[in-house]
Order: C-alpha cells, then sequence, then structure tokens
C-alpha cells in the first residue's frame, strides 16, 4: 500500500532555521515549501507532509513528539512513514505545569497541562520561559544546575535509547522509520575515535556525508553557499541555506531507495 503521510522531526537543520526573512509574513510558509522535507515528500509524491520540527528542539522532544504523533494520529499506520533526523545530545528539555491565572490577581498551577522547554548550549533559558517572573526564575535556577551537575557521558546512551525505542515502536505498529543524524554524534560516528560499538549496536541509522567524512567544515560551507558562490559562513547560526536543503533532501532519497 501506497504512503499517504509523511512525518518528519528534528530541530531547526529540518525546521529550515535559515529560510526566509523574519520580516516576511509568509516566512513559515517559505520555510515549509523549501526546507528538506517538503523536498522528500515531493520526490516519493506524499500527498500529506507534517514537518514538526523546531530550532533548538532536543531529542527528548523529538521522541516525545512523534510518539505523540504515532499514538494520535487518524493515519492508517500501513500508510505513514516517518523520518527522524536526531540533533545533538547534549540538549535536554524540561516539562512545567501551566499556571492558570484569575480575577483576584493570583494564580494557580494547572496540573492537566504541561509545557515543555526545550535547552542547549548556549541558550538562554529566559528565551523560552513564559512570561511569568517566577517561572523565568525558576526555569533559569534548573537550568543552571541542571548544567552543573549532569555528566556529558550520559548524553550519548540517552540518544542512542530513544533511537532504539522508537524502533521498537515504530516495528511494533507496523510503520516505516528512517533515522539519521544531522548533527555531529562521535559515539555513534564509525569514522570517530570516539566510536561505541556497543551504543551503536542494533540501532538502525544513516551518517549523512557531512558527518561521515573528514571534510566536515568543507562540507558544511557547501550547505551554505549560493549558487553564485558568493555564500559561504554567512548563516547567522550556521544553518543550510535553500541549496543545502537540496543537498540533504538528495542524501535522505539516496539512503531511502526508490521506494519509503
Amino acid at each position: 500500500m501506497s504512503i499517504k503521510c509523511l512525518y518528519i522531526n528534528g530541530c531547526s537543520w529540518t525546521y529550515g532555521e535559515e529560510l526566509g526573512h523574519q520580516a516576511d509574513p509568509n516566512e513559515q510558509s517559505y520555510k515549509f515549501y523549501n526546507s528538506w522535507p517538503w523536498h522528500v515528500s515531493q520526490h516519493y509524491n506524499i500527498p500529506q507532509l507534517i514537518n514538526d520540527a523546531r530550532g533548538g528542539g532536543s531529542n527528548d522532544r523529538i521522541f516525545r513528539k512523534t510518539v505523540e504523533f504515532i499514538k494520535n494520529t487518524k493515519v492508517k499506520y500501513s500508510e505513514l512513514a516517518i523520518v527522524v533526523a536526531w540533533t545533538s545530545s547534549e540538549r535536554t528539555e524540561f516539562g512545567f505545569p501551566a499556571l492558570e491565572g484569575y480575577h483576584d490577581g493570583e494564580s494557580q498551577v494547572n496540573w492537566s497541562e504541561r509545557q515543555f522547554y526545550n535547552f542547549h548550549p548556549g541558550s538562554d533559558p529566559i528565551d523560552f520561559a513564559l512570561n511569568n517572573a517566577v517561572v523565568q526564575k525558576t526555569l533559569s535556577e534548573l537550568y543552571k544546575n541542571y548544567t552543573i551537575l549532569r555528566k556529558p557521558q550520559t548524553d550519548q546512551p540517552r540518544q542512542a535509547m530513544l533511537m532504539y525505542s522508537l524502533q521498537k515502536i515504530c516495528k511494533a505498529n507496523g510503520i516505516k522509520l528512517h533515522q539519521f543524524l544531522a548533527l555531529h554524534s562521535p559515539e555513534l560516528n564509525p569514522n570517530c575515535p570516539d566510536y561505541d560499538r556497543a551504543l551503536a549496536k542494533n540501532l538502525n541509522y544513516h551518517m549523512p556525508a557531512w558527518i561521515d567524512t573528514n571534510d566536515y567544515g568543507d562540507i558544511i560551507n557547501k550547505l551554505h553557499e549560493r549558487e553564485d558562490g558568493k555564500w559561504i559562513h554567512k548563516a547567522k547560526y550556521n544553518h543550510p541555506n535553500e541549496s543545502g536543503h537540496k543537498i540533504i533532501a538528495d542524501f535522505v532519497i539516496e539512503r531511502i531507495g526508490e521506494t519509503i
């Protein structure tokens, strides 16, 4: 049976962070129709595309949102394909109960609603917080303590666990799943000294060309270069431009093969 819905998740590289301009009211639409998920869906002539990626998103978010979609979608599993582009393993997210305001000025926690905030190195937690001073302070302290206490050695095993769990969920439900690494993950890269064979065991994933070579920097530059060759090192957050997203789409299509 043919695939009728393509669900894709990831971080800013999948979302299309560098595409379009913030001052353009059609920016979101431009991102959608110029990022690599759109090119992939068009190649396979899939009628419905859901790009659930978000800039700064963590692997925790990717896993959570993908599983939520699987649980709640009305699409038949036999007609669904999922492509996940996993991000940096050191990112994380925190769940925080929502606050409900009342006419007397007091606020009460609503435990039935929960919001999630993604954090990664170099980010300011306040940017991701509610417009509430108490919440902002709490999240800032939480992220500060987490950064101090966490052990980076646990990040990659957690990512491997999420990848393996998603594999099992999709296999159990007859869903076609394709996984690849959007950003550098040394423990999962056979060409890196830090490669962990035991960690990568039983994981089905693809290594992109911009990771699985010794010319990582040069390939990243190509993702940002305009056709006239004038746009190099100009991407504000080191994200791929339109040409870069076509390169990523070609890679995904090549690894998936003729049928998704």
